[in-house]
């Protein structure tokens, strides 16, 4: 294979499982006329996926790669906040348990 000219599409596919979250991310780089796409598809597994394009016009394959290193590292930053933000959320509910139960005691 030729880093400058592969001679197939090229697919990455990421998963994130965590509590009833099962999404899917894929991204690919596709040959098209002298250059490369690249594409992309995300949503929860099983379900349609949302589809769209970062590259209108082809790009070289450097350039490709680079357009999914990318969307790689956004796809780490969502998973991450999703973890960060059911964090909260269970720090948020055990708050409010506590102050619940600090209602519930007679003075």
């Amino acid at each position: 294979m030729n880093a400058t000219n592969p001679p197939q599409t090229q697919r990455t596919t990421l998963y994130y499982r965590e509590g009833s979250s099962d999404k899917v991310y894929q991204a690919s780089v596709e040959p098209q006329a002298e250059g490369f796409i690249v594409n992309f598809a995300y949503g929860r597994r099983g379900s349609t996926m949302n589809t769209g394009t970062k590259t209108q016009t082809p790009v070289d394959y450097e350039t490709a790669k680079g357009i999914v290193r990318e969307l790689n590292t956004v796809i780490d930053t969502v998973k991450l906040a999703e973890k960060e933000r059911k964090s909260s959320e269970k720090e948020i509910e055990a708050i409010r348990s506590k102050l619940r139960q600090i209602q519930s005691v007679a003075i």
